[in-house]
C-alpha cells in the first residue's frame, strides 16, 4: 500500500464522517451545508447540499446516504442516483455518529443522552431512546 495521490478536500470545509455508496465516498462537512461526492474512479468532487448547518456525520443504506447536521439538530437523506436532498427529519440536539442497522438509522444525540430511530420506509422518526450517559459515538 503506498499513496499515489493526494486530493484537497473542496470549498475549504472541514471533512468529518464518510461512507461509501454507487461508486463514490460520501464526506460531511463539519462547517457547512452540504456533503460531498468523490467519484472513485475520476476522483471527481461533487457538492451535494443539504440545506442544513455541519452536516458532519453520514452512513449509506440502499440508494441513500443519511447525514446529521448537528448545528441543526436533524438528519438529512440523500438520494444516491440522483445526488440531491429528498428528506430531512428532526432528530434531536447534536445528532452525530448515525449508524444505519437493519430498517432504520440509528442517531445518538450528542446532547440530550438520548438515540433517535428513523424509519427507512417512512423516512420519520419513530422512536427516542432514553440513555443513562451521554451518547456519544456510533450506535452500534
Amino acid at each position: 500500500n503506498r499513496v499515489t495521490r493526494t486530493l484537497r478536500f473542496p470549498g475549504g470545509g472541514k471533512p468529518a464522517g464518510i461512507a461509501f455508496s454507487r461508486g463514490g465516498l460520501w464526506i460531511g462537512d463539519d462547517v457547512g451545508t452540504a456533503v460531498y461526492r468523490l467519484d472513485a474512479k475520476r476522483l471527481r468532487w461533487q457538492r451535494v447540499p443539504t440545506r442544513q448547518l455541519a452536516s458532519s456525520w453520514v452512513a449509506a443504506s440502499p440508494g441513500a446516504v443519511w447525514v446529521s447536521n448537528t448545528a441543526s439538530n436533524t438528519v438529512t437523506r440523500i438520494d444516491t442516483s440522483r445526488r440531491r436532498a429528498t428528506t430531512t427529519v428532526k432528530v434531536c440536539a447534536s445528532p452525530v455518529n448515525l449508524e444505519v442497522v437493519g430498517n432504520d438509522v440509528w442517531v445518538p444525540c450528542d446532547r440530550g443522552n438520548a438515540l433517535a430511530r428513523i424509519s427507512l420506509r417512512t423516512r420519520k422518526r419513530v422512536e427516542m431512546v432514553a440513555m443513562p450517559a451521554p451518547a456519544v459515538g456510533s450506535a452500534c
